[in-house]
């Protein structure tokens, strides 16, 4: 699968070069900052880049998700 992470907003990625990112090796980073910052278009983006396995993993382990957000998706993508 082609991974375009210029397909998601670039404000997601203001402080890094998405140029720098590899889609596989830097999931849990590009999920957390789509989980916290992105919109829909952003989610269903990654919805098709990555299983529902490696989202949960991702949104579990987010330090930075608050816990509402957090609750959210947990309900969105199962425990």
């Amino acid at each position: 699968m082609k991974y375009h992470l210029k397909k998601l907003s670039p404000t997601l990625f203001w402080d890094v070069s998405a140029d720098d990112l590899k889609p596989q090796r830097h999931a849990r980073f590009i999920i957390g900052r789509v989980l916290k910052f992105g919109d829909i278009a952003d989610w269903q983006i990654i919805s098709r880049w990555y299983n529902r396995r490696t989202l949960r993993r991702a949104a579990k382990l987010a330090p930075d998700l608050d816990l509402k957000s957090r609750a959210l998706w947990r309900v969105v993508l199962g425990k």
